[in-house]
């Protein structure tokens, strides 16, 4: 574009700026101001071209002075944003353990309560065994001993099960307890 230092009025000849010889494109500036010259027509699309280059200059310029002014306020809206953040990513991270607290306590007690849930297992099995070989005495008046003998055995069986399941029973109840408390504590040590 022809390069022009001042505004022109509307039939003024654009003064032209002169490029060094150096320039790659000299040559097409000159050519392009001669014809300038010559051309009313690229006159007047060259005075638009740079009157319109000026007003965004301008514009680029009272921008960069906007930019300078809010950049106080802008450094203090950002101190205060950067304040919430970290507030709100301590209270994340604060329900974060609380969560984990209760993630490894309810695993631990859906361990034990499998392993209730397996001597409970057992359990029906040694009472059924016991039933069957009660009906099988009633049935039989000479294996009603036999029986008998079987049932005696079954039962220390029968016991040991059942302690089994109440140890099974009294850890899962403290472990209950425990890991409510430790959630309780985090709780308490993160009250956001």
């Amino acid at each position: 574009m022809g390069a022009q230092s001042s505004r022109m009025g509307r039939g003024d000849v654009p003064t032209l700026i002169k490029m060094g010889t150096h320039s790659v494109y000299a040559d097409d500036l000159s050519s392009y101001e001669a014809a300038c010259v010559e051309d009313p027509n690229l006159q007047s699309f060259d005075a638009t071209i740079q009157e319109r280059t000026n007003r965004v200059i301008s514009s680029l310029a009272e921008g960069a002075a906007v930019a300078g002014a809010l950049a106080v306020p802008i450094g203090s809206v950002g101190k205060w944003c950067n304040s919430l953040f970290k507030k709100y990513e301590n209270a994340i991270r604060s329900q974060r353990e609380v969560i984990s607290s209760m993630q490894v306590g309810t695993l631990i007690t859906l361990k034990d309560l499998d392993n209730i849930r397996l001597c409970v297992d057992k359990l029906e099995v040694e009472i059924e065994s016991m039933l069957q070989n009660a009906v099988f005495a009633i049935g039989n008046e000479d294996a009603v001993k036999l029986a008998i003998d079987e049932i005696k055995k079954r039962i220390e069986h029968f016991s040991d099960i059942i302690e089994t399941l109440s140890e099974q029973a009294d850890k899962c109840s403290r472990e209950i307890r425990r890991a409510r408390t430790v959630v309780i504590q985090k709780i308490i040590k993160y009250p956001g």
